[in-house]
């Protein structure tokens, strides 16, 4: 987009002075004299008084300065918006996610984000939400995937879907009489207080699943007498299999993830809550248009796996 036009006329009003003006632009005074002259002679009307002063603006100046301001910098946005589209086409897409989702959601996004966007990176980090959450403050990844519990006011977010909480239980335990199977639902449901007295086999206090577990323990008015503390998720749900304790674990690792023989899983009648599955970035953060792709293919990643039984 060329508006060396605009620009010399813009440079000569502002600095009023055909020598700095010329200076500026790299041009030779009588170049700049001349061009200016056959601009004027163009439009039919003078842009320009010449006085011992310098060079003044008449009213017609005026508005043609109006209207090549408006240009300049309708170009400039342009030119930097098509920038960041170039670069895009080879950048990188630095995200951050938990391990369990990481598995069964981005290799499925990534074949449908990638068709779109063939010369583009992906970085992945995994980890806890509350280190997810660290790492976008330190500018260490681009956006993340963590529930809305974990997020800050300072940041904005797309939402993929909602998780809700599961207990996990031996098949062989005793406890399973006590469960109901509710018609259409895909797993039975149960009360917490039916295994109040069980060892509870929960997640270290950072991760974003035990913030969940203890708001559904204490609206439920549970204080674990044994606690077995596990970080892996899965870890935790087979020492359930073997009849040990209780563990819980989010529907979604659930419904994505080799189901071991000897556990069983039950909604929990005390939880009514609803986890917001989002993908977040810094509000001070323009999401680019790789991100955003990315973002509508893990939603329609975890759509596809969501489900909308409810106890």
């Amino acid at each position: 987009m060329n508006l060396k036009e605009q620009l010399y006329i813009c440079t000569l009003a502002k600095y009023g002075n055909i020598t700095k003006a010329s200076e500026r632009l790299f041009i030779s005074q009588p170049a700049l004299s001349a061009f200016i002259s056959s601009v004027e002679g163009e439009l039919g009307v003078k842009l320009f008084e010449r006085t011992s002063k310098g060079m003044l603006l008449t009213d017609a100046g005026e508005t043609y300065v109006r209207y090549a301001t408006q240009m300049l910098t309708l170009k400039d946005d342009f030119t930097k918006e098509m920038e960041e589209l170039r670069s895009q086409q080879t950048s990188r897409v630095r995200i951050g996610i938990q391990q369990r989702r990481a598995s069964f959601l981005l290799p499925k996004a990534w074949r449908k984000f990638v068709s779109l966007y063939p010369q583009i990176s992906l970085e992945i980090t995994e980890g806890t939400g509350e280190a997810l959450m660290s790492a976008l403050d330190s500018n260490e990844i681009d956006m993340a995937v963590v529930t809305a519990a974990d997020l800050p006011r300072a940041y904005e977010y797309a939402e993929l879907g909602e998780d809700r909480i599961l207990l996990a239980m031996s098949k062989n335990s005793q406890l399973y009489k006590y469960a109901q199977q509710l018609p259409g639902a895909r797993y039975p449901a149960i009360d917490l207080e039916c295994v109040r007295d069980e060892t509870f086999i929960l997640q270290q206090p950072d991760q974003s699943i035990r913030l969940m577990i203890d708001t559904i323990l204490r609206q439920a008015k549970i204080k674990p007498k044994r606690i077995i503390g596990i970080r892996n998720i899965e870890t935790a749900v087979q020492f359930a299999g073997e009849n040990l304790g209780v563990a819980f674990t989010r529907e979604s690792y659930v419904r994505n993830a080799t189901h071991s023989q000897k556990v069983a899983y039950y909604y929990i009648n005390n939880n009514r809550i609803l986890e917001k599955v989002v993908v977040t970035w810094r509000k001070n953060m323009q999401p680019t248009a790789p991100m955003k792709a990315l973002t509508d293919a893990l939603r329609i990643v975890y759509s596809a796996t969501d489900t909308d039984e409810t106890p």
